[in-house]
């Protein structure tokens, strides 16, 4: 495992949703938090936990992304969600021996605090209001599984899957950035999200490259325009034709908002 151990970098408060678990902490928390752990600075495509091994620690994750994946019976792979700065990863059981039920790979470079699950334990005990806003966002996570499978779009995959990228590329470039963003996700990976079939997603990112929205590479996609990208989420839930709006390719630089 690629890991280097460094300082837990200052929490940029920003960055952290207020729905994720680091988004309620406070200053004198989150010194407690980095307190029980180890720091360190991962590359992209790290394991950083594996399924069906024994599970020791939860993740905190202070910069960067990644990316859960699980198996199932008929020995498929499923990616179940990306998780980002703020966010908690891992499992969280009383068991005696648990196993890790997921595999969690680095998207990026990132840093993470690696933190000894019974300490963890003892942490959101101490604190019952965190323990109950992480038992939210499990709660929420658990939801968001289960309605993609359940409700997942059937016909007309298109804007769900306008609206997918355009809140991953946010997630990944952060709010009104007005660079290029790259999304490190295959578009195998975007079909599992969804819940829908590779070939449709094929189809739809080939409108979206035709009109200047997405550039499609080996392994990720890129966003040249936040503001292009964002107007064709509004069209393309009202639009009846398949013609999407022309992006400007990241040469403009005139947006508003």
């Amino acid at each position: 495992m690629n890991e280097h151990a460094g300082r837990a970098p200052r929490p940029p408060r920003e960055w952290w949703p207020s729905a994720s678990f680091g988004g309620r902490l406070d200053s004198l928390e989150f010194a407690a938090l980095v307190a029980l752990g180890r720091a360190s600075y991962v590359g992209a495509g790290t394991v950083l936990m594996r399924e069906g091994e024994p599970t020791h620690s939860v993740l905190f994750m202070h910069q960067g992304h990644v990316k859960v994946r699980a198996g199932d019976q008929q020995g498929r792979d499923h990616l179940l969600g990306i998780y980002g700065p703020g966010d908690l990863v891992g499992e969280l059981t009383t068991e005696a021996d648990p196993k890790e039920t997921a595999t969690v790979v680095a998207l990026n470079r990132a840093c993470v605090s690696r933190i000894p699950r019974a300490r963890m334990v003892a942490f959101l005990r101490e604190r019952p209001d965190l323990a109950l806003h992480f038992v939210d966002i499990l709660r929420a996570r658990l939801y968001r599984v289960n309605h993609r499978r359940l409700h997942g779009p059937r016909r007309n995959v298109y804007p769900a899957l306008v609206r997918a990228v355009y809140d991953v590329a946010v997630f990944f470039g952060g709010p009104g950035n007005g660079n290029p963003v790259a999304i490190p996700l295959t578009q195998k990976d975007v079909a599992e999200l969804l819940s829908v079939t590779e070939v449709s997603v094929q189809r739809c990112f080939r409108s979206l490259r035709r009109c200047g929205l997405v550039v499609t590479g080996y392994g990720r996609q890129v966003v040249p325009c936040l503001p292009c990208l964002s107007a064709e989420v509004a069209a393309s839930a009202t639009r009846k034709n398949e013609q999407a709006i022309s992006g400007c390719g990241g040469h403009r630089h005139d947006h508003q908002g």
